[in-house]
């Protein structure tokens, strides 16, 4: 091994970042191989390398035995033959013999260099690993460097194989690439080369040629990492995000709750004149940020939630979990939303099926008979029930109680005493009835 090699070696170590010592321990494992496999046996070597000049030897271990050993291991040698070796050799112990072959060093160092190369890519394999595992659920800015269409083969329910084709996009982060697939796309916009966008990673790989990182930007926890870079009340836990759901690239509701009293959570998450929420709907090409208040209060979350729409009233069915909302006539399509996308936003972020109704449709919905009943009314007829059903029961207690001790004093008086009180009581005195 010449000193190039060794200088090889050190710059390989600082533009790598690959420990030196470990380096030099994969060689010399690669230098024993290379010499187990020249000389044709398994014989246990110790390569020592000189790490200035580069040169190298290979010493083979023996165990020394007492002399009148009949029958000797391969790493056996016998006392007399160890001194040669060794002067301070003892039975017991072990001696070091330099077996290094005359023409060993050019296969020796072509072994080492492929090993070197080997170790460099597991090395870079490793490290853009743990960099990127370190990276997940951030944020990463990358750069789109081409897109293409891919057929995927589906079967149909009557055994059709047929191709869809979705287009994928590659997406460049400085020390690697990756694929951003269509459902992690924002749906219509349009992916250029050299186009910058921020991308989320929501879960990295660990394969046998590197790690493969998927990332996205349709991603709701994009919306919310961006939302922490501009309120520093969230990276702090001041105020935190309970619910979040999103369609890319046109509106995304956010609902947000302050651990502090004296905070407001919606004000500090928009900021002054809407800095704060304009800067992260500038980084979604301009797609809607709606920040809402979280409430404990299911009634109140839901009209919240339907912001910026006016909401005067919220029915809920404790059975079905469907609720209406009654808004103004004028409010109605602004709680709708284009395309109905106000209410199905509220209605994934509050769990909850929300139906709108005007004023005036509430108004002839309870008229007709045809509105549900809500939370307290539900309560508020239990109520009645139970207390109806109580009453009854003691009527008849009562009643049933009364006309045994009647009955009693209708043995005791004459017959026609008891005629005349039956006939009050208004029971037939035929044996028949």
């Amino acid at each position: 091994m010449d000193p190039e090699f060794m200088n090889l070696i050190d710059a390989l170590t600082k533009e790598k970042g690959i420990n030196k010592d470990v380096l030099l321990e994969t060689i010399k494992h690669a230098l024993q191989t290379a010499y187990k496999k020249k000389v044709g046996r398994e014989e246990e070597v110790e390569i020592a390398v000189d790490e200035k000049t580069g040169a190298y030897r290979v010493f083979a271990v023996k165990n020394v035995v007492a002399d009148d050993v009949e029958e000797l291991a391969e790493n056996d040698i016998v006392f007399s033959d160890a001194i040669k070796y060794n002067s301070n050799a003892e039975v017991g112990g072990t001696v070091s013999i330099d077996v290094t072959p005359k023409d060993f060093g050019r296969m020796a160092v072509l072994n080492a260099r492929q090993v070197i190369e080997q170790k460099l890519k597991e090395a870079e394999r490793e490290s853009l690993y743990e960099e990127f595992a370190a990276k997940q659920d951030e944020i990463i800015m990358g750069t789109v460097q081409r897109t293409e269409m891919r057929a995927e083969v589906k079967e149909t329910e009557s055994g059709e194989k047929i191709k869809e084709y979705k287009q994928v996009v590659y997406v460049n982060l400085e020390k690697t690439d990756c694929i951003m697939y269509e459902k992690d796309q924002v749906k219509g916009e349009n992916y250029v080369s050299n186009m910058k966008i921020p991308v989320y990673v929501y879960k990295v790989e660990k394969t046998t040629k590197g790690p493969r990182i998927y990332v996205s930007h349709a991603h709701s926890n994009l919306v919310v990492r961006l939302l922490e870079r501009e309120i520093p009340e969230l990276a702090d836990g001041t105020i935190v995000i309970k619910a979040i759901t999103r369609e890319a690239g046109t509106r995304t509701k956010v609902a947000v709750f302050s651990r502090m009293e004296n905070v407001d959570a919606v004000g500090t998450g928009i900021g002054a004149r809407g800095m704060r929420i304009n800067a992260v709907m500038r980084e979604l090409k301009n797609e809607r940020i709606d920040v809402i208040n979280w409430d404990t209060d299911t009634r109140k979350f839901i009209a919240n939630s339907l912001s910026p729409a006016k909401v005067k009233d919220i029915v809920v069915d404790v059975v079905s979990g469907r609720t209406i909302a009654v808004v103004p006539d004028n409010q109605l399509s602004v709680a709708i939303g284009k395309e109905g996308i106000n209410v199905r936003l509220a209605s994934k972020l509050t769990g909850m099926k929300i139906d709108i109704k005007t004023v005036s449709q509430f108004k002839e919905l309870k008229a007709n008979g045809a509105l549900f009943v809500g939370v307290e009314e539900a309560l508020q007829k239990k109520r009645e029930e139970e207390a109806a059903e109580e009453a009854k029961k003691q009527i008849t207690d009562d009643s049933i109680d009364s006309l045994f001790e009647k009955w009693d004093s209708l043995i005791l008086e004459s017959d026609d005493s008891t005629e005349k009180m039956m006939a009050e009581l208004g029971v037939d005195s035929d044996e028949n009835a």
